[in-house]
């Protein structure tokens, strides 16, 4: 880089915002990333069943069963898949 280049280097550096173009170039990554695992066969979309593993468990509160036991059992075989 010769020495005036370095400078125009500066000045448009000066004028453009850094996090601006991060932001950007990370967006260009991440959708890239995307379309490999895409096509690679990835299933991007994962439901986690912690959320209704809970729910299910409050709801056996009505009939008096050792929730505690339950739950811990459930969350170990969620767990291990």
């Amino acid at each position: 880089m010769t020495y005036s280049t370095f400078w125009v280097f500066i000045i448009i550096m000066m004028c453009v915002d850094v996090q601006d173009v991060y932001e950007a170039e990370k967006e260009k990554v991440l959708r890239g990333e995307r379309l490999v695992l895409t096509t690679l066969g990835f299933d991007l979309n994962i439901h986690h069943p912690y959320k209704p593993l809970v729910a299910a468990t409050k709801k056996f509160k009505k009939f008096k069963v050792a929730t505690n036991t339950l739950a811990e059992v459930a969350w170990k075989f969620v767990n291990d898949g």
